[in-house]
């Protein structure tokens, strides 16, 4: 399973410490029974969610790249207003990338079509090099056709993961017969209806656990503080 090793973490400024530091102290403090009704953590709690619920929301990010239709896609004004989940993955991962669209497609089958047709999926391929537009079609179709695939240069990709306030990818590791892997995050957030990520889900997130959240989510949206 890749995951972020802490030496390049920390040669790679503008990455999520801040978030990172924040999502510890809240797990902290989740012990503290003084919390507020507010608190993202209880919040998450009292609706049965399985995420890790964010220190503080997140609103949408502003960013465009390009759909495997080779149209522009504005991911803000495009989404704004329903259930969106993000994930920034490559087409070439070995283990979390299939590991988590696997699980997300097959919970999102176990909800009403109603349900289904309020959530949209975006998920961004960070390996500019490999990720054609036409390749990232054909790979996510392996999981939900609806899945939105999104493609850019190494550049735009870059901005993109800034704008969502996620750890840049990165090159972790070459073969000498020039195959390589790609370093990128392995959590899928979570926008809700008022145009914010409250939530967050790690790649152990089971089909069942998907099903029930995004039902819940997409009858009661997030609760107002």
């Amino acid at each position: 399973m890749l995951r972020f090793r802490s030496g390049p973490v920390r040669r790679r400024a503008g990455w999520l410490a801040g978030l990172l530091l924040a999502s510890s102290l809240a797990a902290c403090d989740a012990r503290d029974d003084s919390r507020s009704a507010g608190d993202p953590e209880v919040t998450a709690a009292r609706l049965g969610l399985a995420a890790t619920a964010l220190p503080a929301p997140l609103p949408r990010p502003e960013f465009s790249l390009t759909d495997t239709e080779g149209r522009a896609y504005d991911f803000r004004s495009a989404t704004a207003g329903r259930i969106t989940l993000l994930f920034f993955g490559y087409t070439s991962c070995p283990d979390i990338c299939p590991v988590q669209l696997g699980s997300l497609a097959a919970g999102l089958r176990q909800l009403p079509a109603s349900v289904r047709d309020e959530i949209v999926v975006v998920f961004v391929g960070v390996d500019a090099e490999r990720d054609r537009p036409e390749r990232v079609r054909e790979w996510l179709d392996h999981f939900d056709p609806r899945f939105v695939g999104l493609t850019g240069s190494e550049e735009q990709l870059a901005a993109a993961q800034r704008a969502a306030l996620v750890p840049t990818a990165f090159v972790e590791a070459r073969g000498p017969d020039g195959s390589y892997i790609v370093a990128h995050a392995s959590w899928v957030l979570v926008y809700t209806p008022d145009d914010q990520a409250h939530l967050r889900y790690g790649t152990g997130t089971t089909a069942a656990q998907w099903a029930h959240d995004l039902g819940v989510l997409a009858e009661q949206g997030w609760p107002a503080a």
